[in-house]
């Protein structure tokens, strides 16, 4: 594979995307008004600014509630808003209220929120340029205003930074250019190496005695390799676990590490489990996205706590009182010259806390951070030994490259059989480069033209006609699809044995019931799954809970099966597109394209009444999640069980990949003659969908249809009569 080819299409896939998710943004703005935006949960309007101080990097944080002349009740009203979200703070009478947002929009004031309650959005405004003289936030805009939520580029625009950065060093060697071994590794010129020194299992001193051989040999493979390893840990197969042992041996070896992933849950979940080690850890990314229990290792906490950082919080107290000055101050003349002094004391404060930071981080043992974090400033020029990136199969390749290019070694860890990122998209941007390769091979075979006429050739030659199926075979386009992660692609380098060669599998799950395990196991996972003594047969009877509420003279009931199947196939239960009668609960689908928005009245009554029958028997809500594929279905299922049984989670397979619960009932929406199953298609949605239980796995969904055309569902389906305690729907 030519790297500097493939980097230039990643390019042009990131391009792709942004230009989607930005178009897609402008055209809801410039359709909506403000207060249809409101109607939609994309803005807050009616706010009023309560107070400012000084968070990380000396920007402002602004205190915004409703203001007492436009709502009577102190509590917000319902908003998609969310905890990191990028928004526009502006006046609330800015242009016409009642009219859409005018093409070409750009916000004057932005930030991130920062924290949210009940009756408070506190949001981090961004610093006014340098040589700007106006106030940081007009006083019309402390004294009513709104909140916007905004596409968030920042994202692609790193990205795109660094495809263009790695393309200019490929040819270089120079302090900040990639290792050549490693380079040529992932870009499958070259077969990884491994240091002997490690190679032999019981020359490694375990940190942890409870890691079962598969993890041990993943940390001894880890250790070893040079360049890269792939660690591949199939549901609840302790994956985390190894991880943080591999990352405490590199600790003993006085290396540095940079422990990734592409979202904050995925990084704060390693900084909770390090954290006991006591190792020197430092969490970098905007405190407003982290979870509160990794906040003490955060550099915005620990530039307060440290010893340096007690100097830098001098000058924030400063910050502060001049913020409450302006508060009461009445004039604009005197509001400005207070705001100068704000100026010169950020310089200050940010001046110190670049230094307090960049020594926080260069003593760390351990750096966490997003894929898309690795970019910020107080990462730029750090070098480590080993780059480990965790939920890699969930990650865009060009985000990888970000945390890669710090590195002169990398892990990545994660399950390629699940879901990959989401991508919308996808078809559009494949086609749109076969397009323009056809393109870019036509001016050059033109340009081969003029230079022979020059050249006084004789013989004159014709553009050929381009077939763009020869084109995307000869440049294997698969490779070059957004959604193929670096984690599949390196597989894709060595397929002879790059199963060997590079990759280790976890084959000790702790989640689930053998039976609920077994299909999943046999059909992804070669029969390699072996479910550890702990799990292997416990069942919703087993539960405290249950057992009290159980009637000792009750034979058999819900809650002495691992899998349980309701079919649907007698019952006339037929699916129906949203909104296809006028009447659909709304939101649209998980999948898009011609599955968009299924649902299923029958099922979902099904699922009530099979709701109803648990919590009969002592299942408590907090132990029941309800999935299905279809967000239109979700809502459906939404307005049926969330009044009364509020603590029941409900949500999409895609959206609940990575948990688990002790009861799972999924209902799988399609019923028709035809046999269309839609995205169900998917095995790696569907395996996403069968490993979410621990106790209990509940299918609601039409046999004949599910087996008619598909033969992963049809084995399913079979697998189920044959294993599932099976109950026909009339």
């Amino acid at each position: 594979m030519d790297p500097e080819l493939f980097l230039s299409h990643q390019e042009k896939l990131v391009q792709a995307e942004r230009d989607f998710e930005v178009q897609e943004i402008q055209r809801v703005f410039e359709a909506c008004t403000p207060a249809q935006l409101a109607k939609r949960g994309l803005a807050v309007l009616g706010l009023t600014v309560v107070g400012m101080k000084t968070g990380a990097g000396g920007k402002s944080l602004v205190d915004l509630e409703l203001s007492n002349a436009t709502s009577t009740s102190s509590a917000l009203p319902t908003h998609r808003l969310r905890v990191g979200d990028i928004v526009a703070l502006e006046e609330h009478g800015t242009g016409s209220k009642g009219k859409p947002m005018k093409a070409g929009w750009k916000p004057k004031l932005d930030g991130v929120i920062f924290r949210i309650t009940e009756s408070t959005i506190v949001v981090a405004i961004k610093s006014r340029k340098e040589g700007e003289n106006e106030e940081e936030i007009p006083k019309e805009v402390q004294e009513r205003c709104r909140l916007v939520k905004l596409a968030n580029n920042v994202t692609y625009e790193r990205m795109l930074s660094q495809m263009k950065f790695l393309k200019g060093t490929l040819s270089q060697v120079s302090a900040n250019s990639l290792p050549l071994a490693l380079t040529n590794v992932l870009f499958g010129a070259q077969t990884p190496t491994f240091d002997e020194a490690w190679t032999d299992l019981s020359k490694v001193k375990f940190l942890d005695p409870t890691l079962n051989p598969s993890q041990q040999e993943a940390v001894r493979f880890a250790l070893a390799a040079e360049q890269v390893a792939l660690i591949h840990g199939p549901p609840g197969t302790g994956k985390t676990f190894t991880l943080v042992e591999l990352i405490r041996q590199l600790v003993l070896q006085k290396k540095r590490i940079l422990v990734c992933g592409p979202s904050n849950i995925s990084v704060d979940n390693l900084v909770e489990r390090l954290a006991s080690h006591r190792i020197n850890i430092v969490r970098t990314g905007h405190p407003a996205r982290l979870l509160p229990s990794v906040l003490d290792h955060s550099l915005d906490v620990l530039s307060r706590t440290s010893d340096q950082g007690r100097l830098v919080n001098d000058i924030r107290v400063e910050l502060d009182e001049t913020f409450q000055k302006i508060q009461r101050c009445k004039f604009r003349s005197e509001r400005k010259q207070l705001y100068q002094e704000v100026k010169q004391l950020r310089k200050d404060f940010k001046a110190r806390e670049k230094l307090v930071v960049k020594e926080l981080i260069q003593s760390a043992s351990v750096v966490l951070s997003t894929l898309n974090g690795c970019a910020a400033k107080n990462l730029w020029g750090e070098k480590f030994d080993v780059v480990i990136i965790d939920e890699a199969t969930q990650a865009l390749e060009a985000e990888c490259w970000i945390a890669i290019g710090k590195g002169a070694k990398v892990v990545l860890a994660g399950d390629h059989l699940q879901l990959p990122p989401t991508i919308v998209s996808e078809g559009i941007s494949a086609t749109s480069l076969l397009a323009a390769e056809a393109l870019s091979l036509t001016k050059e075979l033109k340009e081969q033209r003029k230079k022979a006429a020059r050249a006084g050739a004789s013989a004159s030659f014709e553009v050929p006609a381009l077939d763009l199926e020869r084109i995307a075979k000869d440049k294997d386009y698969s490779s070059f699809l957004l959604s193929t992660t670096m984690f599949v692609r390196l597989l894709g380098c060595f397929p002879k044995d790059g199963a060997k060669l590079i990759k280790r599998t976890l084959v000790t799950q702790y989640r689930m019931h053998e039976d609920i395990m077994a299909f999943p196991s046999t059909k992804l996972y070669q029969n390699l799954l072996v479910a550890d003594e702990s799990c292997r047969q416990w069942l919703l009877k087993d539960l405290p809970r249950v057992k009290k509420a159980r009637d000792p003279s009750e034979e058999e009931s819900d809650v002495d099966h691992a899998l349980v199947f309701l079919d649907t196939s007698m019952a006339g239960m037929t699916e129906e597109t949203e909104n296809q009668d006028g009447n659909g609960p709304g939101g649209s689908s998980v999948g898009g394209g011609p599955d968009d928005s299924k649902l299923n009245r029958g099922e979902a009554a099904t699922v009530v009444e099979y709701v109803k029958d648990l919590m009969k028997s002592g299942v408590g809500p907090e132990d029941i999640a309800i999935i299905t594929p279809y967000s239109a279905q979700n809502a459906l299922l939404r307005q049926l069980l969330k009044e009364d049984y509020p603590d029941i989670e409900i949500g999409t397979v895609d959206g609940f990949q990575g948990r688990e619960k002790q009861a799972v009932i999924l209902t799988l929406v399609r019923s028709n003659d035809a046999g269309e199953v839609g995205f169900l298609s998917d095995r790696r949605r569907l395996n996403v969908a069968m490993t979410r239980s621990k106790r209990q796995l509940c299918v609601v969904g039409d046999s004949e249809t599910l087996s008619k055309n598909d033969p992963f569902l049809k084995a399913w389906m079979e697998f189920l009569s044959e294993h599932a305690d099976v109950r026909y729907i009339d």
